[in-house]
C-alpha cells in the first residue's frame, strides 16, 4: 500500500507541474547554495501467466543540495529513495556527501559502486527498469537464478568512499571502496567509461571489475538465492552508440565465485538492445542473456546450468515534459519453459 501512495503522489505532483513554466518550485537558490528535488513515478498494468501480476508501479524521488566554496571546489549532499529500497527494507538508496573539483570528485556514504556509476545500460524506452533488477522478472519470472542486473550487485546499500575523475576529458576513471559489514569484509571496484562524438555519432564504452571478499549470506540479485563464498569476482563491459535518432547498446558481464555454499549464482550475462526517436514516439527492442551454474564447485548444489532468455519490445508515446505513456511485451524462458507479458502504463517525472 505504500509503494502505490509514493506513485500517485509523485504523478499528482508530475500533474501539478505540467502548468508550471519553470522548475523553481522543486529547485532554490540563494547566494552559493542550491537546492533540488527531482522524482519519477510508473503506474501501469500487466498481464502474464500469474493473474496476481495486473498492476505494477515504481518510483524514485532524489534530493541534492550543493555549496559552492570557491570557483572551482563544490560540498554537497545527496539522499535518494525508490522501490527497490522500499522493498529491501532500506531507508535510502542514496546518502552520501561529496566534495567536487576540477579534477574529479569524492564521494563518502551510502551509494552504488563506481563500476555501477560508470556502467551503460540498454537504451530502453519502456518503463520496466531493464538496467536494474527489472520488473520483467516479477510479472514473468522464469523460475531459476538470475543474474539480473548488468552492473554486479552485492553491495549497492553499503557504506563506501568513491573517487572518481571528471568527465570533461575522454576517459573517465574511478575507484571504490567499501570496509567490512556484516555480509562481507571488504568490496573493492574500479570503472572506467570512454566517450568519443564525432560528429553525427557518439560512441561510450566502458568496464568494471568488482572484488566482493568473503560474502556471508549477501543479497546479489533479487532474483537469486543469497551468496555464501571465500570470494566473488566480477567484469563488466559495455557499449553504446548513438547516430541522429538512432541509439544502440550491449553490455556483458562475468562472474566467478571461490567456494560457494548453495546454488551457484555466479555465470554470465550479456545484453543487446536498439531504440528509435521520431517525434513524439520512441521505440526500443532488448536482448537479455543469463546463464548460471556453468563454473565446477565442490560444495554447490549441483542443478546444472540454468539459462534464461529475456526479449522486450517497447513502445512510448511523449505526451509533455512531465508525462509519457508506454507499452513494453515480450517474454522470458528457460530451456523447457517460456512466460509471455504484456504491460503498459503512464509515467511522470519532476
Amino acid at each position: 500500500m505504500l509503494k502505490k501512495v509514493f506513485c500517485y503522489l509523485l504523478i499528482v505532483n508530475c500533474y501539478f507541474c505540467i502548468g508550471t513554466a519553470d522548475a523553481s518550485l522543486l529547485e532554490y537558490e540563494r547566494g552559493d547554495l542550491n537546492l533540488k528535488l527531482t522524482g519519477e513515478g510508473m503506474l501501469g498494468g500487466a498481464a502474464a501467466r500469474d493473474p496476481d501480476d495486473n498492476f505494477i508501479y515504481d518510483f524514485r524521488i532524489r534530493a541534492a543540495a550543493n555549496y559552492q566554496l570557491t570557483e572551482t571546489w563544490k560540498l554537497g549532499a545527496v539522499y535518494s529513495y525508490d522501490e527497490l529500497t522500499r522493498s529491501r527494507d532500506k531507508l535510502a538508496r542514496d546518502a552520501f556527501v561529496f566534495i567536487e573539483g576540477a579534477k574529479g570528485r569524492l564521494e563518502l556514504g551510502q551509494t552504488s559502486s563506481i563500476s555501477s556509476k560508470l556502467g551503460l545500460g540498454l537504451p530502453d524506452v519502456g518503463a520496466l527498469r531493464l538496467n536494474d533488477y527489472s520488473i520483467v522478472y516479477e510479472i514473468a519470472n522464469p523460475g531459476v537464478p538470475l543474474i539480473s542486473n548488468p552492473i554486479a550487485g552485492g553491495s549497492r546499500y553499503a557504506l563506501r568512499a568513491n573517487i572518481v575523475s571528471a568527465p570533461t576529458n575522454p576517459v573517465q576513471v574511478g575507484a571504490s571502496f567499501a570496509p567490512k559489514s556484516d555480509r562481507f569484509n571488504a568490496v573493492y571496484d574500479i570503472g572506467l567509461r570512454y566517450r568519443k562524438p564525432e560528429g553525427k555519432t557518439k560512441t561510450s564504452m566502458s568496464f568494471g571489475v568488482k572484488y566482493i571478499d568473503a560474502p556471508d549470506g549477501l543479497i546479489t540479485d533479487h532474483f537469486a538465492p543469497r551468496l555464501t563464498a571465500d570470494w566473488r569476482a566480477a567484469l563488466i563491459s559495455g557499449l553504446n552508440v548513438q547516430y541522429n535518432s538512432w541509439q544502440f547498446g550491449a553490455n556483458a558481464q562475468g562472474i566467478y565465485d571461490r567456494n560457494p555454499i548453495g546454488i551457484a549464482t555466479d555465470g554470465l550475462r550479456f545484453g543487446a538492445g536498439a531504440s528509435y526517436d521520431l517525434l513524439k514516439f520512441s521505440a526500443s527492442v532488448s536482448y537479455i542473456f543469463s546463464d548460471t551454474g556453468i563454473w565446477e564447485h565442490a560444495d554447490t548444489i549441483d542443478i546444472g546450468s540454468q539459462t534464461a532468455h529475456t526479449g522486450v519490445v517497447s513502445l512510448r508515446y511523449k505526451i509533455n515534459e512531465y508525462f509519457d505513456i508506454w507499452t513494453s511485451g515480450g517474454l522470458t524462458a528457460t530451456d523447457s519453459n517460456a512466460f509471455p507479458f504484456i504491460s503498459a502504463g503512464v509515467r511522470g517525472k519532476f
